[in-house]
């Protein structure tokens, strides 16, 4: 095998690859990049503060986002700015989809984490400086800039304890939680007691739900493979766990709802 392996390494070298995987993108063609449409990428950032001025609009006035300058700023313009500037849009590739088509569906699930951050201060009894950002959504490398399975944010508690918390939103009625994300909760919670809370927001339909991941037991869950989600093994969320109507006031969840 050793002999074999040899003369497949010197056939690609005769033909211009001392590196086997370059060899690859070359057969495949994924080493020729597309332009980066940033008109598109433009048109689509209006189109994401629109989304999150829509979403607002429907809140309960309690619970919605009083400064969407702000929001604007800090969820949309410098997000893209250094995505671009550091080159990560090049890396936004997800099993061919266009970069312009991943950067939206990241952008947009980013502007409803801090969208939902006076809700999350309501559900949890939260004052100021008691919410954190956790997640791997770090714009200097695409190892910390991937979407990791960790939390979006860490609260702080009433009590001093602390919960992390998962933003997501379904935009076309289809709401579920992906496996690894409930997988890591655990193993998160098993390695420092520390729970996880999914928040999910049905966009399209104005619904919440808010989920103890600790209070899942994940043996007993149906899993079921989404195509859409390249085969990802998720857990659909039931009619009867969400909780939250968006135009009504947010629930309070007691610390022993949690864990």
């Amino acid at each position: 095998m050793k002999k074999k392996n040899a003369i497949f390494k010197q056939w690609r070298i005769e033909i211009g690859f001392s590196n086997k995987e370059k060899a690859k993108q070359f057969f495949k063609a994924t080493d020729i990049h597309p332009e980066i449409d940033f008109d598109l990428i433009d048109r689509r950032n209006v189109r994401v503060y629109q989304i999150a001025e829509a979403l607002n609009s429907g809140l309960h006035g309690s619970v919605s986002h009083n400064d969407l300058d702000d929001l604007k700023l800090n969820y949309i313009e410098i997000p893209k700015e250094k995505i671009i500037d550091t080159k990560l849009i090049l890396k936004l590739n997800n099993h061919g989809r266009r970069y312009e088509d991943v950067y939206l569906s990241w952008l947009r699930g980013y502007v409803i984490t801090g969208l939902m951050i006076p809700a999350i201060k309501s559900i949890f009894g939260l004052g100021v400086g008691q919410i954190r950002s956790v997640g791997g959504d770090d714009f200097g490398s695409i190892e910390t800039f991937k979407r990791l399975p960790a939390a979006d944010l860490e609260v702080d508690l009433p009590t001093g304890n602390r919960v992390r918390i998962e933003v997501q939103a379904g935009f076309q009625g289809i709401n579920d939680i992906k496996r690894h994300k409930l997988e890591e909760a655990a193993d998160f919670y098993g390695k420092t007691s520390i729970p996880t809370v999914v928040l999910h927001i049905d966009a399209l339909n104005g619904q919440g739900a808010i989920i103890p991941c600790q209070k899942l037991d994940l043996e007993k869950i149906e899993w079921i493979k989404r195509a859409q989600m390249e085969g990802q093994e998720v857990m659909a969320i039931q009619p009867a766990q969400f909780n939250w109507r968006l135009n009504e006031i947010p629930p309070n969840i007691a610390e022993g709802e949690i864990s």
